[in-house]
Formats: structure tokens, C-alpha cells, sequence
């Protein structure tokens, strides 16, 4: 078969084989959060106060996943919720002092788990990685629903 007819199929083996790994990583360094669990406390982490919205948009997650996250992350008590003062509608989290500890542990295996990822690839080719990947996000970027031309 055609290598260029394979790219989304090894796109998603990777992906799946590399989210298996981080949780199998986290689990091994005692964190209790997800990849994307991680990702809402690495956002929070320098104290803001974010609409679920903004986190949603900024994790590429839809509203009711993100949803799903955030209230895993409430009930361990990593987050809480907080409501606007402008839009009581509105809800935010912060991240709690017990967050910010899980978010340490979590970066600390997250740092060894980019080393791992790109060991045994020249700076050339990281490089290039990089730049295919985020081409991908940004040629794929779903927020009007459809591929960007």
C-alpha cells in the first residue's frame, strides 16, 4: 500500500498508542488525572480563572466532554467551579492548591514523556514533526465544522 494512503490510519495508531503510554506513565508516577484531565490543570496552572468555553477551544474538546472532564476533576478536587460576576451563566473553573499539585507531577512525567517520544530522531527531523503536526491542527481546524481550505 501506498505510504500516503496510510497517514490517517498511523496517525490514529500513534495517537492511541501514545495516550496508552501517558496514562500507563501517569499511573506508574502516581497521578490520577488523563492526558486531557492534565491538560485543564496545565491551563489553570499560572492561576486563571477560564470559562469552560475558552478551555474547550483551547483543548479542541466539544462542550460536553470538556464537561465530563472538568466534573472528574471537581469531585477529585483538583478544580472548582466558579461563577461569573458579569454572566452568572457563565462557569469557570480555577485550579485548587491539591490541582496544583497533581499538575507537578503530571508535568514531570509529561517532560519525560516528550523526551521519550522524540529520543532517537535528529533536531532536522523533530523539527519537521513539529511542523507537520501543528500544520495538521491548523489545516483541520473544526471550529466553523469543516476543513480549512
Amino acid at each position: 500500500m501506498n505510504n500516503s494512503k496510510k497517514i490517517l490510519y498511523l496517525i490514529s495508531r500513534s495517537v492511541n498508542r501514545l495516550k496508552y503510554y501517558s496514562i500507563n506513565k501517569f499511573t506508574e508516577g502516581g497521578v490520577f488525572v488523563t492526558p486531557s484531565q492534565m491538560g485543564i490543570l496545565f491551563l489553570l496552572r499560572n492561576g486563571s480563572i477560564l470559562p469552560m468555553s475558552d478551555l474547550s477551544n483551547a483543548l479542541s474538546l466539544d462542550n460536553s466532554t470538556l464537561t465530563r472532564h472538568a466534573d472528574k476533576l471537581i469531585k477529585r478536587e483538583f478544580v472548582e467551579r466558579v461563577k461569573d460576576e458579569s454572566d452568572r451563566r457563565v462557569s469557570k473553573l480555577r485550579i485548587t492548591k491539591l490541582g496544583l499539585f497533581e499538575s507537578e507531577k503530571a508535568l514531570k512525567i509529561a517532560k519525560q514523556i516528550n523526551s521519550d517520544v522524540i529520543s532517537g530522531f535528529s533536531e532536522d527531523e523533530i523539527r519537521i514533526f513539529i511542523k507537520v503536526l501543528n500544520g495538521i491542527i491548523s489545516k483541520f481546524d473544526l471550529k466553523k465544522g469543516e476543513k480549512n481550505e
